[in-house]
């Protein structure tokens, strides 16, 4: 080395641009909202909480990500954050705020839809984010979506959206997207179907590729979608019989804001502490969505068995004696005209389904929408005529409701005609003429 060299200068420091996340085992950043125009971060170091325009490491300096002036006014970050350990804290908050402006059809679905919001903030420490899918009732199905923009994480309310538009959103800021358009195309549905598993990506502009997956609600209108949705999905049907005065004005909204997203945010970060002690949350389960949906509440011992008992009620499959339940009296109520071999439009099937629960003391009716979406959880195949939806008898059909009725425990008038009837009728009169065994000690001598 010549006495004129010089000493090579220290290269400057790597800046990254992030939307937020666990920048190393012990440091978690989340954006927050400084004023109208800027955003900073919120960082957890540990058990130690900060605010930082940016942060320096060593790794480099960390920067809030650059947002277009329009997505910036379109996507509220919170201002604040509450210390919040409990899911209780927040479910019942949630809960509090959708019973005082919704009317489902099932109350058990305002929890439900409680989880999915809370689920809206943890969707990336999940195996797959959940869809929500709202039918029935438009005006009322906005009212919930706009109700959703002011508690879901980052939400972002779309009143129309493409394939290429896909393409285009700021989906690396993992926005809760909401899309009040019940017509969107086959190939958006199914973007927005596949897209929405982990891994998965579409391409983006130039040689870009583009993940779109996050948590999403979409308003599906009238009718069940004729495509299949993945298991990680939950559906809710809103009624007519909803009040336009529950409405909700800007000033409304921006109160739930202010009093949900901070304790949305401080659940976040004590959800992240919890990951980062104990690993991934998994509750067993054979139903995807059932455990999705656990995973949002842990160590709430009562709120996950309340709502295990919901989501298995939802669930079609299993013995079940409820002369209520809608799934076992649709059965019945397919049982002559399938066997029959008539069509049966779902106007009438829906009619035949309210004046059978409403003859066993049910005191309010199911819509078409209702019944299409139950009849896809049960396997029963509908086709589309003219003049709408309809089942048709046939002998796969016939089977498949036997099937059905051995699982509902149900014991239905027999068809001469029918060889799955002739075949059931035959191993009953086995089984009753079948002497009975009598063990050989228990024999008097």
């Amino acid at each position: 080395m010549t006495d004129d060299a010089k000493p090579a200068r220290p290269s400057p420091p790597r800046i990254y641009q992030t939307a937020g996340g666990a920048i190393s085992p012990n440091c978690f950043l989340e954006l927050i909202s400084s004023d109208q125009q800027h955003l900073e971060w919120l960082v957890l170091e540990g058990n130690s909480l900060s605010r930082k325009r940016v942060l320096a490491c060593r790794e480099g300096i960390y920067e809030p990500i650059s947002l277009d002036p329009t997505v910036r006014h379109a996507i509220y970050f919170p201002t604040s954050v509450a210390d919040v350990k409990k899911p209780r804290e927040l479910v019942d908050l949630l809960s509090e705020v959708l019973q005082k402006h919704l009317e489902p059809e099932e109350q058990d679905d305002l929890l439900c839809l409680a989880v999915w919001a809370v689920s809206s903030w943890l969707w990336d420490f999940l195996p797959a984010p959940i869809t929500l899918l709202i039918s029935g009732d438009a005006s009322h199905a906005f009212a919930l979506l706009s109700l959703l923009s002011a508690c879901t994480r980052r939400a972002l309310c779309l009143a129309d959206v493409s394939v290429s538009a896909l393409r285009r959103l700021p989906v690396q800021i993992g926005p809760t997207i909401l899309v009040n358009r019940a017509d969107l195309s086959s190939k958006v549905r199914a973007a927005l179907r596949f897209g929405n598993l982990p891994g998965f990506v579409i391409p983006g502009s130039g040689t870009s590729l583009t993940s779109i997956a996050g948590p999403r609600a979409l308003f599906i209108g009238d009718d069940a979608p004729d495509e299949g949705w993945t298991e990680n999905v939950l559906h809710v049907s809103l009624p007519q019989r909803w009040q336009p005065r529950y409405w909700l004005t800007a000033s409304q909204l921006i109160e739930i804001r202010e009093k949900v997203q901070p304790l949305a945010l401080g659940y976040r970060l004590s959800y992240w502490t919890t990951i980062r002690s104990q690993g991934t949350l998994d509750p067993p389960s054979d139903s995807e969505l059932t455990r999705a949906l656990l995973a949002c509440v842990p160590g709430d011992e009562e709120l996950e068995q309340r709502l295990s008992s919901i989501l298995e009620r939802r669930e079609v499959f299993g013995p079940q004696a409820n002369p209520l339940d809608p799934n076992r009296a649709l059965v019945e109520c397919l049982w002559g005209p399938v066997h029959e071999g008539n069509t049966i439009s779902s106007t009438s099937l829906t009619g035949r389904l309210n004046a059978l629960l409403r003859s066993r003391g049910e005191v309010r009716d199911f819509n078409s929408i209702e019944v299409g979406w139950r009849l896809q959880k049960l396997g029963v195949p509908r086709d589309r005529g003219q003049r709408g939806m309809h089942v048709k008898g046939t002998k796969g059909l016939i089977q498949h409701l036997h099937m059905l009725a051995r699982r509902f425990d149900l014991a239905l008038p027999e068809h001469d005609t029918c060889t799955e009837c002739i075949s059931q009728a035959s191993k009953a009169n086995a089984v009753a003429g079948a002497e009975p065994q009598v063990p050989v000690e228990a024999v008097d001598m």
